[in-house]
């Protein structure tokens, strides 16, 4: 689908003012993100944001306004806010080319989290924000990491609304709106900033979309039972 030419302007820069990139070694793995933290306090929490399939860490750094990065809002209010390449997408891709599984993630990610605060202060603790693909794996997590604060997920459930071959039969315009809606809700430049951002799917990533239902009728119970 071509982009309206209210999506064509380039932002300036690649992300916010007072964010700033990060590696972390976490299970035998090194993982790339974005980190912004409170300017002048300790951090009361620190928010670990989770992309989703077939994007990267700065999609939580919106450039077409300043009023669109995750990251600067959450380390205004007192946060600091982390948000991590999955394992398979920025610096782990060529390590990963095959991605990992929603199980093998979890396991990277919580090695993550233990690695970011041996060095860093955080807080009460993790609290997981995630999208789409990101919500699978924050809920794995939680699953199997007790003592995380809170999990916010936003497009995902546990049903499909569009069965996986249903939507390889839409048109592509019909695609893109059931899952982002009109362009023109979208402050200007929206989707061109975003561009540096997509990446492929890895493939074993990808054959866990179809399964989801069936994992999240496992994870449910633990899930819901495990935040702080």
């Amino acid at each position: 689908m071509s982009v309206s030419p209210t999506g064509r302007r380039a932002p300036s820069q690649t992300h916010s003012a007072g964010v700033r990139p990060i590696l972390l070694d976490a299970a035998g793995l090194t993982l790339s993100g974005l980190l912004a933290q409170p300017a002048d306090q300790p951090p009361k929490a620190t928010v670990v944001a989770v992309h989703g399939g077939g994007m990267r860490a700065g999609y939580f750094d919106g450039q077409a306004h300043p009023d669109l990065s995750l990251l600067t809002l959450g380390a205004r209010l007192g946060f600091t806010v982390l948000a991590l390449d999955r394992p398979g997408y920025g610096h782990s891709a060529t390590q990963l080319p095959d991605g990992l599984t929603l199980a093998e993630q979890a396991e990277v990610l919580t090695a993550a989290l233990d690695a970011f605060a041996e060095d860093h202060t955080v807080g009460q603790g993790f609290a997981l924000l995630a999208h789409s693909f990101g919500g699978m794996l924050a809920l794995t997590t939680i699953a199997r990491t007790p003592g995380l604060l809170a999990l916010d997920a936003s497009g995902i459930g546990h049903r499909y609304a569009v069965e996986h071959d249903e939507r390889q039969r839409l048109r592509r315009r019909m695609e893109w709106e059931r899952s982002w809606g009109p362009l023109g809700l979208y402050p200007p430049g929206t989707f061109r900033a975003a561009e540096h951002l997509v990446a492929p799917v890895p493939p074993r990533e990808a054959a866990e979309v179809p399964r989801w239902p069936g994992i999240f009728d496992d994870l449910a119970p633990t899930s819901t039972s495990r935040c702080a």
